[in-house]
C-alpha cells in the first residue's frame, strides 16, 4: 500500500525594512566610508555609520582613537529594537572631541531608543562636557570611561530638544571635571523623568557627583531619580549630591560616598522629596572655613522638603577646615510632613549626629549613636542629648559601640555580638546595602548593612547510634 506524503511549505516574506532582525556593521580606522560596513570591508566614520544604520542595527567600532564629535540627531531605534553602537569586544575605542568650541560635546545625544557602550569619550576644551544628552527615551550608557579636564562637566541630561525619560547611565568610569560629574537640569515645561544612575565610579570632579536642578524650570523639576550603588569619592567643592530646586522623588540608595571634602554638604536637600536608605557615608569632611559642613542637610529654600533618612551608616566625618561637622542638619526653615529618621548608625561624629534647629523634629526611631569621647549626640530646637541619655530622645535610639568587623579597614559589617543587631525599626525597607533579605534574625539591624552570619545549632539532647544493620532490618 502506498503512502501519501504531504509536504507543506510556509514561506515567511519580509518587507523591508525587515526591523528588529537588524544588520551588524563594522567601523575601523583602516576603513573606508565608500565600503558596505562588513567585518571584511568596513567603514571608516563612526558619525557615518550613526547616519546610516536603522532601528535593530548594531555597529562594532574597532580599535583606535577617532577623533570626531558625535552627533545622535537623526535616527532612533524602537523599544524592541534599539540601536547599538559599541567597541569591538576586548578592543579599546576611544572618542576624542575634534572641536575646541566651548559649547559643542564630544557625544550629543537628541534620540531615542539608543545604545552606547564600552566606549571612552574624551574632552579637554572648557564649556560642554564630553556627553550631552538633550534630548530622548530609553537612552543607555554602559561602561563608559567618560573624562573632561577642561570641560565643565562630564555627562549632561537635559530636556532641551523635547521629553528626556529613561535614562540610564550604570558602569561608568565618571571623573575629571571641573564641576559635575552628573548635571541633570530642567530648562522648559518638557517632560524630564525617570533616570538612572547606578553602578558608576565617581571621582576627581571640581564640585558634585550629582547636581539635580530644576532651577532654570522650577515648575518642572526632574522627578523619578534613581541613584543606586554608585562609589563617590574625591569630588565636593560645594556639594558631593545637590538636589537642588525641589527635584521630586528622588531615591539614593546603596552608595559609597568616601573620602570627599565638601565646602557645605554631602547630600542637599532644597525642597526635593527623597529616600536615602542602605547608604554607607565615611571619612567625608568640610573644606571651607566659613561653612560647617553635614552629611545631609535638609531646607527649604525652593520647596517643602520630604524625606526619609534610613539603614544609613555614617562614619568619621570630621570638621577639615569647617567649623561644625554634623551628621543630618535641619535648618530652621525647613518643613516635614511624611518625613522620618529611623535606624542610621552616627559613629564617630565629630560634633552633633543630628542637629535640628526646626520647632518639631520628624519621627526618629532605631537609630544608633557612637563615640568614644562621648559629648552632646543631639541638638534638638534647643533641648541637649548626650551619648549617655539618647536613649530618652525620640524612641528606640541607643548608644553604643556597633562592633563593626574592622573599621580602620572600613569594612561596617557586624561582628556577632554588636547591640545594632535586631535593634532596628520595620521602616519598609526589605534589603541591605548588598541586597541581603531584611530582617535575617528576631528584628531589623541598624545601619547599611544586616546581619547574615551562620546559626550556631543548639547541641543535641538525645543521642542514639544507628548501625547499617538495624537501618536495614
Amino acid at each position: 500500500m502506498k503512502k501519501k506524503i504531504f509536504i507543506t511549505l510556509i514561506i515567511v516574506i519580509c518587507v523591508s525594512p525587515c526591523i528588529g532582525f537588524g544588520d551588524i556593521f563594522f567601523v575601523s580606522l583602516q576603513g573606508n566610508n565608500q565600503n558596505q560596513g562588513s567585518e571584511e570591508y568596513p567603514w571608516k566614520s563612526v558619525q557615518y555609520a550613526i547616519d546610516h544604520v536603522r532601528a535593530g542595527d548594531t555597529v562594532y567600532v574597532r580599535e583606535g582613537i577617532f577623533y570626531e564629535s558625535l552627533r545622535f540627531n537623526n535616527h532612533s531605534g524602537t523599544l524592541q529594537y534599539p540601536i547599538v553602537f559599541q567597541n569591538y569586544p576586548g578592543e579599546p575605542v576611544t572618542i576624542e572631541s575634534v572641536t575646541a568650541s566651548g559649547g559643542d560635546p564630544t557625544m550629543r545625544i537628541g534620540v531615542s531608543h539608543i545604545q552606547i557602550k564600552g566606549f571612552k569619550v574624551h574632552k579637554a576644551t572648557r564649556s560642554a562636557g564630553p556627553v550631552d544628552i538633550v534630548g530622548g527615551t530609553h537612552v543607555l550608557l554602559d561602561s563608559l570611561e567618560i573624562w573632561g579636564p577642561g570641560s565643565w562637566d562630564c555627562v549632561s541630561v537635559t530636556n532641551e530638544t523635547g521629553e528626556t525619560s529613561y535614562i540610564t547611565i550604570e558602569n561608568c568610569n565618571i571623573h575629571t571635571a571641573l564641576h559635575e560629574g552628573i548635571y541633570v537640569r530642567s530648562e522648559n515645561s518638557n517632560p524630564i523623568h525617570h533616570l538612572y544612575f547606578k553602578n558608576n565610579v565617581i571621582h576627581d570632579c571640581g564640585d558634585e557627583a550629582f547636581q539635580i536642578s530644576g532651577e532654570d524650570s522650577p515648575s518642572n523639576p526632574p522627578t523619578d531619580i534613581f541613584i543606586s550603588r554608585n562609589e563617590i569619592y574625591n569630588v565636593g567643592a560645594w556639594a558631593i549630591i545637590h538636589l537642588y530646586y525641589a527635584p521630586q522623588r528622588v531615591t539614593i540608595e546603596g552608595n559609597n560616598i568616601h573620602d570627599n571634602t565638601a565646602a557645605w554638604v554631602g547630600i542637599s536637600l532644597d525642597g526635593a522629596t527623597a529616600i536615602i536608605r542602605n547608604n554607607i557615608m565615611s571619612h567625608n569632611s568640610g573644606g571651607n572655613s566659613t561653612y560647617s559642613f553635614s552629611a545631609i542637610h535638609v531646607s527649604n529654600s525652593h520647596g517643602s522638603p520630604d524625606f526619609q533618612i534610613d539603614h544609613n551608616t555614617f562614619v568619621n566625618l570630621t570638621r577639615g577646615v569647617a567649623p561644625a561637622a554634623y551628621g543630618i542638619f535641619i535648618r530652621s526653615e525647613a518643613g516635614t510632613f511624611n518625613s522620618f529618621i529611623k535606624n542610621n548608625i552616627f559613629y564617630h561624629i565629630q560634633d552633633y549626629a543630628i542637629y535640628n534647629d526646626y520647632a518639631s523634629l520628624p519621627e526618629s526611631k532605631g537609630n544608633l549613636f557612637y563615640h568614644d569621647s562621648m559629648g552632646n549626640a543631639v541638638y534638638d530646637n534647643g533641648q541637649l542629648y548626650t551619648y549617655q541619655n539618647v536613649n530618652t530622645w525620640g524612641s528606640g535610639n541607643i548608644n553604643g559601640d556597633p562592633l563593626f568587623v574592622d573599621p580602620i579597614n572600613r569594612d561596617f559589617h557586624f561582628q556577632p555580638n554588636s547591640p545594632a543587631i535586631d535593634s532596628g525599626v520595620d521602616s519598609g525597607t526589605s534589603t541591605d546595602i548588598e541586597s541581603v533579605m531584611r530582617p535575617q534574625g528576631g528584628g531589623f539591624d541598624i545601619g547599611a548593612h544586616e546581619f547574615f552570619g551562620m546559626l550556631t545549632p543548639s547541641p543535641p539532647t538525645r543521642l542514639e547510634i544507628i548501625t547499617r544493620k538495624q537501618q536495614l532490618e
